[in-house]
């Protein structure tokens, strides 16, 4: 994982934060186009290491394997329950200001951050 994947991907885990994050899917690409058991050791790299406190958090890694099946078998697993996430949280029933928030803070940093 890049620098700048890096950075973004510690900024959604600060916009999530702990509590929503088994609400998201980290989903990963192009099982069709490249070796599976390179794909596969990539797979188990980053849910060692960059991906690591937040799948422990409750995160779920999710293969598109370029179909609509598999699309909605990720979307589908989301199921129906919503959760806050850490930011609407901080924004709204703490009353604190963007520049405050974890996120918020992630940016301050000086890091320029890209989001996808």
């Amino acid at each position: 994982m890049g620098a700048v994947d890096e950075q973004s991907f510690q900024l959604l885990c600060r916009l999530c934060g702990n509590e929503a994050a088994d609400r998201v899917r980290l989903v990963t690409t192009m099982w069709d186009d490249v070796d599976e058991s390179e794909a596969v050791e990539v797979e188990e790299t980053l849910k060692g290491t960059h991906w690591q406190s937040f799948v422990q958090a409750g995160a779920r890694p999710r293969r598109f394997d370029n179909t609509s099946e598999s699309a909605w078998n990720i979307v589908e697993s989301l199921g129906i329950t919503t959760k806050t996430l850490l930011l609407q949280k901080e924004l709204v029933d703490m009353g604190k200001a963007l520049e405050d928030t974890t996120a918020g803070k992630r940016l301050r940093q000086g890091k320029s951050v890209t989001l996808w």
